[in-house]
């Protein structure tokens, strides 16, 4: 996923006060200048705007989560936990 803080750049802009003001470029810390960062289906779903969600639910998710889960049920709550806590794969 695209990093929140750099936007995909990999390099942050920061302005440094010392007898001048200037302006320096770092390496992203939250992506170690990658651009990406590794999130979980949890924070992948988070992010997605509601209709996204509502798509995700009703149309793709036997696409999109695997025939292993589909077999899950409503009251399965524990593979549920597990499934979000994994790496998410686009």
């Amino acid at each position: 996923m695209k990093c929140p803080r750099c936007h995909g750049t990999g390099k942050i802009t920061e302005w440094v006060a010392t007898d001048t003001v200037s302006e320096y470029e770092f390496p992203c810390r939250k992506c170690n200048g990658t651009g990406e960062i590794e999130v979980t289906n949890e924070e992948w779903f988070c992010q997605l705007p509601t209709e996204e969600k509502a798509d995700f639910l009703a149309n793709s998710y036997p696409k999109s989560v695997g025939e292993a889960l589909i077999k899950i049920s409503n009251g399965d709550k524990e593979k549920w936990v597990k499934w979000l806590k994994e790496e998410h794969h686009e």
